[in-house]
């Protein structure tokens, strides 16, 4: 399937509710969705698509349980790990989008070891918006501008949007056309609040870990196939 985007962005909700549903625990839903995860990206990779950003771990979802917590950074470093090497083989660059406060020395270890190996990838850009908030994205950056503004390196009649997007954690990454979001909530949750500006929404029924990317991901495509995007013009 060819696709006319360059950047899906996905919002993966649903996997406690998929657990609760079958009787299992939380993490069995991650470790689920993890590996439905992984589908998605070697479809992405299939279709050659250029840039696919998931919602991995929110600034909010550090108010569940230890256990829960604890998991599931757990399990971010041992993905990150493990796919290091495919992403080497396959030409994936990752980038890890968010915050490093909070996070041990561990998993910042982990994360820098997998973007430094990676920047040279050229054939998928893959983003993990991992302990992320969009609010807190734009927070970061206004204090960096605040920072130069202070040393005199910036003035005030240079700010501007293009200013502005270029402290964002995406400042090399197109905004996203389309973003997906399963679980059947509508919303965007904190997820790429600067980027999401004209992105088209899809929300899907789906919780995460029953998502198939050749079935959902080709409705959530044809879905915008026919949308006109404007950006308020006529």
């Amino acid at each position: 399937m060819s696709i006319n985007v360059k950047h899906i962005a996905i919002v993966m909700d649903g996997n406690r509710r998929w657990a609760k549903n079958r009787n299992m625990s939380g993490e069995q839903g991650h470790r689920e969705g993890i590996k439905i995860f992984r589908k998605v990206i070697d479809w992405c990779l299939e279709c050659k698509l250029e840039y696919l950003t998931a919602y991995v771990f929110s600034t909010e979802n550090w108010s569940r349980s230890k256990g829960e917590v604890d998991f599931l950074m757990s399990a971010i470093v041992e993905n990150f790990s493990k796919y290091r090497e495919e992403a080497l083989k396959k030409n994936v660059r990752v980038r890890v989008l968010g915050t490093r406060e909070r996070l041990s020395d561990e998993l910042k270890s982990v994360i820098t070891a997998i973007q430094e190996d990676t920047k040279r990838c050229t054939g998928f850009n893959l983003n993990l918006a991992f302990n992320y908030g969009g609010r807190q994205e734009i927070v970061e950056a206004v204090r960096a501008i605040s920072a130069k503004i202070l040393l005199k390196e910036l003035s005030l009649d240079e700010i501007d949007e293009d200013l502005l997007a270029g402290y964002m954690y995406t400042k090399e990454i197109p905004d996203p056309e389309l973003i997906i979001r399963t679980g059947g909530e509508q919303r965007v949750s904190n997820f790429l609040t600067w980027q999401s500006t004209y992105s088209e929404f899809v929300f899907l029924d789906v919780l995460w870990p029953d998502f198939k990317p050749e079935e959902h991901l080709k409705f959530a495509l044809s879905e915008i196939e026919g949308r006109t995007r404007r950006y308020g013009g006529g």
